[in-house]
């Protein structure tokens, strides 16, 4: 801000205040020549009492020197003589102001002027002269306490540092009667001294404001020396500096000065310059005026500092709290800060959304306890008192212990809650919503349960797989030779009853075989396009008679499409259903079987391996048995409990069907499989097997057999059948028959797996030699290591170990049979 600048047209205010004081404007009036003047107190001797000055509070005697902060002037006057003795009169004026004491007190502060006059009581118009004299004097002292109480005020309702020191500047300039005066702070980086404000003539400088170089002039001298310091004449004073400076003082109005530096706390922050003309010499009213002046200059520049500061901290803060908040909003989970008096001091938006809380819940200072009371009203914490939920959580949370935890809120999801205690109470708590991450963990731990079912299962199948090639062709032989012997004892004979034994033992076996390969879904299906409900209702004369009459059967059966499974398998699993719910159901009770079409969409195929969603033709088999718990269901199927449930399990997932069991104890047992519906129509039923003889031609049969028992029945199986037999123990006795001889051969019957020379290359290799002949495979092996020998395709004729003498003459002769090609 410039300098003010000196109306030239009309006197300044203080040429007015000159005009009407004598030249020695600090002096009292001198009193009449019968007037005697004495100081007030106890030590009074006759002679002049010069009018005393200063800030007395109100209330007190005492007088405070200097000033205060001053706040909302308020102005009395009380001009009066006051009887102080019989023949003394005191002349007081004086002005209420409000503002700080220097005891601290804030409170109404009066700025009074006394004169003490001792007179003859006899009127003298000398002493009225002096009366009026004294009069002017204290109104230029009440004008001097009027420019201090409007800076007051300026300081009170304004932070403009310029502002206030241009009313301070205007006053200095007015009421002492200067050339200039003019307001610097001081810059602590260079220590110059630059101009706030400025009034009067302060010459010509360049720029908008004055700038005084460190340490020089009068106002530096003061800065250095940290007092107030004056002089009549700054070009002849030696303390003042030489070259550019005193240049700079020539070049200006003003010759002498007083400089006040502005102290706060030791620091000096600016200085208060007052020039005049040469040879001006001020009085110890005037320093103690400037002195006042100067100290609500201090005050401002010292307030505008501390506002500044704490603007630029209130910006720093502003910006860290943005910078916190955009923190918390892209955290990706809620965030809330809980101070010691439990009350919300930082948030998030997701913190808000994930508990579900309105959102003019999210300011500072609302209260811990509210939000939990809105929870426990809309259901958070489940049934009961809410109040008594709000009672305890307000407990925990002023525990303030390390917590975490799992909500579950009503609508279903999951919200992981951590509470971290802070240093001086309260928490930050973070809210996560992990349902689906609870729902991935789910399903994991199912994909785990049926990685290690599979891995049972599949140590189960490598066991059986290593058992069963033997064992078969062991039952092979002994099934077929009981056979043989059947059909050569006459229907009398009492020898037949043996064979029958052996045979019977025979087929127990086997079926036991198939039973351990089925269980661990390593057997060889020979799977059909089935009438699904056929099949079903085929079976209840067989379950009625199996069941016992104390159990009653029900079957509600749906048509539907056809599925695709192997008929003997899919009998087991409903007897082995049948059985399992008859023995839940000692006492009696129902069971019920129930098809029907289900429609499986991915929500419901997703917790089960291999299944797949579409239509599905459903199985129920429901007792009203005793029912299982929950440890009985989770070993359902695994090894060593009977193979019952294990072995529909194996079959039904061989099949591409799933399996699903409820129950609970008392409530009994629902076994649901479920089998993919095809579109294919069904097949009819096999031709019933004729007893009277076997079927058997005159053609030429390849017999390749590596166990010697085996092929030797079946040689003699064929040959008493008709046909003309060649037999090889192995591929490449195989092939160097078939090189030597060119007779023809109508039918290759290989095992699938032998030494050297496999069945399905010897089947390649013949037929690059004999396009046309006929393969029957057989093997009594499980079917990963029929597939893996490429047997199982569609349309390869297959006879599984064990077979009977007529099981292998009905598959010979319908491979014959085929048309060619």
């Amino acid at each position: 801000m410039g300098p003010r600048r000196r109306p030239s047209p009309s006197p300044r205010p203080s040429e007015r205040l000159r005009s009407a004081r004598r030249p020695d404007r600090d002096r009292a009036p001198e009193p009449a020549a019968d007037t005697k003047c004495q100081r007030p107190g106890p030590d009074s001797s006759p002679g002049r009492s010069p009018p005393e000055v200063g800030l007395v509070a109100a209330g007190s005697s005492g007088g405070i020197p200097g000033h205060r902060r001053l706040q909302a002037p308020n102005p009395v006057w009380h001009a009066s003589c006051i009887a102080s003795a019989p023949g003394e009169h005191t002349g007081v004026k004086q002005s209420e102001l409000m503002g700080t004491g220097a005891e601290g007190g804030y409170g109404p502060l009066v700025v009074a002027s006394r004169a003490t006059f001792t007179r003859d009581p006899r009127p003298s118009s000398g002493a009225r002269d002096r009366v009026g004299e004294l009069e002017r004097w204290l109104a230029r002292r009440e004008q001097a306490a009027a420019a201090l109480a409007a800076v007051g005020r300026d300081l009170v309702q304004a932070f403009d540092p310029y502002l206030v020191g241009q009313r301070i500047t205007d006053s200095v300039w007015e009421l002492v009667g200067t050339e200039s005066a003019v307001l610097f702070r001081l810059d602590p980086a260079t220590g110059d001294l630059i101009s706030v404000a400025a009034s009067g003539n302060v010459g010509s400088f360049e720029g908008p404001t004055l700038v005084l170089p460190r340490g020089t002039g009068l106002e530096g001298l003061a800065v250095r020396e940290r007092r107030l310091v004056s002089s009549p004449n700054l070009l002849t004073d030696p303390r003042v500096g030489r070259g550019p400076d005193r240049r700079r003082v020539a070049r200006g109005p003003c010759r002498a000065g007083v400089s006040v530096p502005l102290a706060v706390q030791g620091r000096v922050i600016g200085v208060l310059g007052v020039g005049d003309r040469v040879g001006r010499a001020f009085a110890a009213e005037e320093i103690r005026l400037i002195e006042a002046f100067a100290d609500q200059a201090a005050l401002s520049l010292e307030q505008a500092r501390l506002y500044e500061e704490a603007r630029r901290r209130g910006a720093v803060l502003e910006e860290r709290r943005t910078l916190l908040q955009t923190t918390l909003e892209n955290l990706g989970q809620g965030v809330s800060v809980v101070d010691g008096s439990l009350c919300l001091v930082a948030w998030n938006r997701q913190f808000l959304d994930l508990l579900g809380f309105p959102p003019e819940f999210g300011h500072v200072g609302k209260s811990f306890e509210d939000f939990v009371r809105y929870g426990a009203v809309h259901g958070e914490y489940g049934p009961g008192d809410p109040e008594a939920h709000v009672r305890d959580q307000v407990e925990q949370a002023r525990r303030s212990d390390p917590r975490v935890f799992e909500r579950v809120r009503p609508d279903g999801r999951v919200i992981e809650v951590r509470a971290s205690p802070m240093p001086g109470g309260g928490f930050v708590g973070t809210y996560t919503d992990v349902t689906e991450r609870k729902r991935r963990d789910e399903a994991l731990r199912r994909s785990e349960a049926q990685l290690r079912q599979a891995q049972k299962m599949d140590a189960v199948g490598r066991l059986a797989d290593g058992v069963a090639h033997d064992f078969n062709n062991l039952l092979t032989v002994v099934a077929g030779r009981s056979e043989i012997l059947l059909r050569q004892f006459p229907p009398d004979d009492p020898r037949r009853r043996h064979a029958d034994l052996i045979q019977e033992a025979a087929f127990r076996a086997a079926d036991l075989t198939r039973q351990l390969l089925a269980f661990s879904r390593k057997q060889v299906l020979q799977p059909k396009i089935l009438d699904f409900d056929a099949l079903v209702e085929g079976m209840h004369g067989i379950l009625g008679r199996m069941i016992g009459e104390h159990i009653e059967l029900r079957c509600q059966c749906q048509a539907g499409g056809a599925i695709k499974a192997d008929p003997s398998q899919l009998d087991h699993i409903i007897v082995n259903l049948a059985v399992n719910a008859r023995d839940a159901m000692p006492a009696g009770g129902v069971l019920t079987l129930e098809t029907a079409t289900v429609d499986l969409d991915e929500a419901r195929v997703q917790s089960h391996e291999g299944a797949r969603p579409g239509p599905h033709r459903l199985l129920a088999v429901t007792d009203t048995g005793a029912g299982m718990d929950t440890e009985m269901r989770a070993h359902l199927f695994e090894p060593g409990t009977g193979l019952g449930l294990a072995t529909v399990y194996g079959i039904v997932k061989q099949s591409g069907g799933h399996v699903i069991v409820s129950s609970g104890p008392g409530q009994g047992t629902r076994v649901e499989i479920y089998f993919p519906v095809v579109a294919e129509r069904p097949e009819s039923a096999d031709p019933v097997m004729r007893d009277v003889g076997l079927p058997g031609g005159t053609e030429s049969i390849l017999l390749v057999e590596d166990q010697e028992e085996v092929r030797t029945l079946a040689r003699e199986v064929l040959q008493m059948l008709g046909y003309a037999v060649r037999e090889a123990s192995n591929g490449r006795e195989a092939l160097r028959q078939v090189d030597a001889q060119a007779d023809a051969i109508d039918l290759l019957v290989t095992d699938v797996v032998m030494p050297q020379i496999g069945g399905r290359d010897l089947a390649t290799q013949l037929l690059a030699r004999r396009p046309g002949l006929r393969v029957l495979y057989m093997s009594g092996h499980t079917d990963d290591t029929v597939v893996r020998h490429g047997v199982h395709d569609p349309g390869v004729a297959f006879l599984q170990k064990p077979f009977t003498p007529e099981t292998l003459a009905v598959r010979v002769r319908e491979i014959l049979d085929r048309p060619s090609g």
